[in-house]
């Protein structure tokens, strides 16, 4: 859909969700005023947040206006502070942004300004952004001239505005300026009333009210200009002038076909030209752009937050040319930005700006709406989907219009209520109290006087999962372990669990219990269930069993969960996903250029682990450049842990790295705290290798199984050729869907590996004939028979026998 339809379509709200191949944008669009709508972009993948005001040029009741701070040249004001002062009937602000770069001690702008044709700053070699008095746009290097012409049509150059007087010249003074001109006593000076309205590149005419010979510092009434005049400048005024004539006066901003213009604002540098985005700096910063699509006929201003790595790490000047020139902006400037970015609707500041608050600046463009107030024209909820959980209560936030498209208040509205029985029940104010079944239906809002309606989908949630965390508890005789409860409804909606309303079923012969933490007080193995709200959640006990493992971390579901950050690297393309090369394991997309610091990539994500495992490890594939591992948790204490992994791997092959406890190290906050199990591992941070200096490197690592083993007789090793057969470990044990099995084997090895039941029945094997290479090798059993058909829940005996050796193993299969 090009730009122009989308503008064209009355959006009262809606979500736009666009996927392309830099990131997924996620979309609100609002309309705010007549002509002018507001969308509130989020690029979580940067992350970027931006705020865009879409301007109808052609609506009859929108103009654009500049506006300085505090109406001095040398004052600064924040831009909703400007908006609202401005703001009255038939004289509404809609939007506001700031404005051109500044003087910091003295609020002046860097660059040319005009206020409803008044010329505030001359321009300076930089481009301006200003508007005619047909609301037509322009950005261009513009030069400013000018004349002042007495009644015969004898004319003197005009040689500024609002500036120092130098010799011969002639300076025309507004009240922006000041109370006086602050000029000496070598001139003359003349106070003039306004007959016409003031304009760039046509004439005004003005009223002469007093005259001042040799004198200077005249004062400025409101609304009223002095022409003071120096050597010749000054001899035209003294011959030429007299109190009570007329004069005209034409200011010449050149770039604009003789355009009539009646406000201007500078900026820099142009950003888009042509539909293209041009000049980049390469920094990041919070930013505020203008700019309009190729008809002329929607302006646009941007404003792009930064300097928040949660929030929005800024765009580069190049980067916001391309965002501009990707919703159809033809021509385009930059404004200031930094701390001075700011995005008002309706008087309310939209954006987050990195001052933490709204900065005083130089000026601001205004956004003016001189539309009455009408009757109601149309209702738009904000959101067309909503889920209520069973028994809560809701309301239904909407926006509601006059027929030129003003924002009316709702609440103040006489509407009418109902909703399909079959979720709830709905009060005459739109207050709904959801039923208790899950299903679906609508809410519906009418006007009374029958002019517009909306209606709602709203489904009914209902608790439908109850997780336990750790999802199975391996404990040694003596330790504890707490239980976090999550729960979850029939939309995926994570529900607050009351712990004094949880019922549990406990195994008092393996486990007791002291509210939500439990305590191992016999060896053997059982399930621990817990209900909440009518809905069951277990899990798994094994106390001082035979060996267990655990998969703390599949990396093939919820990979969504875990948040990455980087030190060094371009975060922009560093992306963590589900790997299409291997099914089941994840991969890490990273970017980065090689600098003299560490190239670092944090991946973080809470997971809680039971009891305290002899080890763990997880399967790592590289790219043949050397990367190093430094794994974050805390312990039951909450005191913080780091474990270096001791080696660099630089592996192109799959293999098992293994955390080893006694390279733990206590955080330097607290160097002498010792390790209490159980812990919750943090976040891993990964520090990247390859590249040379200056060089650019776009490449990907892979992860498998995080995996916790408990009671084991085999411990690992350093990698190397295998001494001996052996069965490292099965993992998940216990399972419901399949187990990987990993031994170890000698060179030029037959293997078998057999599943039976508890009867003897051999159910599933494997034969591997020749010549096996010596090393790690794994199998996966799926829980089927050779006949691929499941097997049933309960206790199997797993055998595996090499060159005459044999070794077994007790799995445990639940469904």
């Amino acid at each position: 859909m090009s730009t122009t339809k989308r503008i064209n379509l009355f959006l009262f709200a809606a979500m736009v969700i666009f996927s392309n191949v830099r990131a997924t944008e996620i979309s609100t669009v609002t309309l705010v005023g007549p002509g002018v709508w507001h969308t509130h972009t989020r690029i979580p993948e940067v992350p970027w947040d931006m705020h865009i005001m879409t301007i109808d040029l052609q609506n009859p009741y929108i103009t654009l206006e500049s506006s300085k701070g505090e109406d001095q040249l040398f004052a600064r004001e924040g831009t909703s502070v400007a908006a609202a002062r401005q703001s009255h009937p038939g004289h509404r602000v809609i939007g506001a942004v700031n404005g051109d770069f500044y003087n910091v001690e003295t609020g002046e702008p860097i660059n040319a300004q005009i206020v409803n044709g008044h010329i505030i700053h001359r321009p300076t070699g930089r481009p301006t952004f200003a508007v005619s008095r047909d609301s037509i746009p322009f950005i261009e290097y513009m030069s400013m001239s000018g004349v002042l012409v007495d009644d015969s049509g004898t004319g003197n150059a005009i040689h500024g505005v609002n500036q120092s007087r130098n010799s011969d010249q002639l300076v025309m003074f507004n009240d922006f300026y000041g109370a006086a001109t602050a000029t000496n006593e070598f001139g003359t000076e003349v106070v003039c009333t306004l007959v016409s309205e003031p304009v760039v590149n046509d004439t005004v005419r003005v009223v002469v009210t007093a005259k001042y010979a040799d004198a200077g510092n005249a004062q400025i009434p409101d609304d009223e200009l002095v022409f003071s005049g120096h050597g010749a400048s000054a001899a035209f005024l003294n011959d030429h002038v007299a109190i009570g004539d007329t004069l005209r006066y034409l200011m010449r901003f050149s770039g604009v076909n003789e355009s009539v213009l009646v406000n201007a604002i500078g900026g820099n540098p142009m950003i888009v030209q042509n539909g293209a985005p041009v000049n980049d700096d390469g920094i990041r910063h919070p930013r505020t752009s203008v700019g309009w699509d190729e008809s002329g006929r929607y302006l646009y201003f941007f404003v792009v937050d930064g300097r928040q790595p949660s929030l929005s790490l800024g765009v580069t000047l190049g980067e916001l040319g391309q965002l501009m020139a990707e919703r159809g902006v033809w021509r385009g400037l930059n404004l200031d930005g930094g701390g001075s970015s700011t995005f008002v609707i309706q008087g309310q500041i939209k954006n987050t700006p990195s001052d933490g608050g709204e900065r005083r600046v130089s000026n601001h463009m205004l956004v003016v709406s001189s539309a009455p107030i009408g009757a109601l024209d149309s209702l738009a909820f904000i959101t067309h989907e909503r889920r209520v959980f069973r028994n809560g209560t809701a309301t239904f936030p909407m926006h509601a219009y006059d027929e030129y498209g003003n924002p009316l208040l709702a609440d103040t509205l006489d509407l009418d209520w109902n909703c399909d029985a079959v979720i709830g029940t709905i009060t005459d104010t739109g207050v709904f109290t959801a039923g208790t079944v899950h299903d679906s239906g609508y809410v519906y809002v009418n006007s009374v006087n029958g002019v517009t309606r909306d209606s709602v989908r709203v489904t009914i949630d209902v608790p439908v999962e109850l997780m336990m965390n750790p999802h199975a508890l391996v404990l040694r005789m003596g330790e504890s372990q707490p239980v976090q409860l999550d729960m979850y409804d029939t939309g995926g909606n994570h529900i607050p669990v009351n712990p004094g309303d949880v019922a549990w079923t406990v195994p008092t012969d393996l486990l007791s219990q002291s509210g939500a933490t439990f305590t191992a007080i016999g060896a053997g193995n059982g399930w621990l269930v817990a209900n909440y709200l009518a809905t069951p959640g277990s899990c798994y006990v094994a106390i001082e069993v035979d060996s267990a493992n655990l998969v703390l971390e599949d990396f093939e579901t919820g990979l969504d969960l875990w948040e990455l950050e980087g030190t060094e690297m371009d975060m922009f393309t560093t992306r963590f996903m589900a790997s299409a090369e291997f099914p089941g394991a994840a991969k890490l997309r990273y970017k980065f250029t090689r600098s003299g610091g560490s190239s670092v990539v944090s991946m973080q994500k809470d997971i809680l682990v039971s009891g305290s495992p002899d080890y763990l490890t997880f399967r790592f594939k590289g790219n043949g450049n050397s990367h190093s591992f430094m794994w974050y948790f805390t312990d039951i204490d909450n005191e913080l842990f780091r474990l270096l992994i001791p080696y660099s791997t630089s592996n192109t092959e799959w293999q098992t790295i293994t955390l080893p406890w006694n390279y733990a190290q206590a955080d330097w906050s607290n160097p002498g705290a010792p390790l209490t199990f159980p812990i919750t591992f943090r976040h891993l941070d990964i520090f990247l290798g390859g590249g040379d200096v200056n060089e650019t490197i776009l490449d990907s690592i892979y992860f498998d199984d995080l995996v916790a083993d408990y009671f084991m007789e085999v411990k690992p090793e350093v990698p190397g050729l295998p001494s001996e057969f052996k069965l490292m470990r099965v993992y998940p044990n216990p399972f419901n869907a399949a187990t990987r099995i990993e031994f170890q084997v000698l060179p030029q090895s037959n293997v078998d590996l057999a599943i039976y039941d508890i009867t003897g029945r051999k159910i599933w094997w494997h034969h591997s004939t020749g010549n096996l290479n010596a090393g790690l090798r794994s199998l996966i059993w799926q829980g089927v028979d050779m006949q691929n058909q499941p097997a049933a829940s309960g206790v199997y005996l797993l055998q595996l026998q090499s060159n005459g050796q044999q070794i077994s193993r007790k799995l445990v299969l639940m469904k």
